[in-house]
């Protein structure tokens, strides 16, 4: 687990900013649901361990994470619709400029 991903685990469990952890929650299910492969395609496979047996398991790319991370520190969540955020997530960033 990536360190924005514990991050986004620790906004989810802070009991005294429920907005921005339930918004945050639903963001998540809908980014879930829209990145099924029949939609974006975008989630990721990955090996776990459940009960001591290898096993595939889909989730978030680790680059979600970190921008879900972000908005959250950035306030995103308190000035934008789940709708806005979820649209947003997904959306590859620009190449860096070559200088």
């Amino acid at each position: 687990m990536t360190d924005d991903a514990l991050y986004l685990m620790q906004v989810l469990a802070d009991a005294g900013d429920t907005r921005t952890g339930d918004k945050l929650a639903h963001v998540i299910c809908q980014l879930v649901k829209e990145g099924m492969p029949t939609k974006l395609g975008a989630l990721v496979e990955r090996d776990v361990i459940d009960n001591g047996a290898p096993r595939k398991s889909l989730t978030l790319p680790d680059e979600w994470f970190t921008r879900l991370a972000d908005a959250v520190d950035r306030g995103a969540f308190e000035t934008m619709s789940a709708k806005v955020i979820v649209e947003r997530i997904p959306i590859p960033l620009p190449a860096p400029i070559a200088e």
